[in-house]
């Protein structure tokens, strides 16, 4: 018969959609997109801590009821 090697046509194509530079299967990319996550979060808490230390110090509204005053 023929000494050719079949190739399986899904195989190369999957193999050349690849080389292409097709981005379908990144390895390790969850833990970059975790650990954004986890710096976005951690900056708004900052933010958040800060705001509330900056109206502290000019005095938090004085004269202003509690209830009045805003949260974040």
């Amino acid at each position: 018969m023929s000494h050719k090697e079949a190739l399986p046509k899904a195989a190369f194509q999957y193999g050349v959609k690849m080389a292409d530079g097709r981005k379908t299967r990144r390895t390790g990319v969850g833990k970059r997109d975790d650990k954004a996550k986890l710096d976005r979060e951690l900056q708004k808490i900052n933010q958040i801590i800060a705001r509330r230390k900056a109206e502290a110090a000019d005095g938090g509204g004085v004269g202003t009821p509690d209830y009045k005053r805003p949260r974040y």
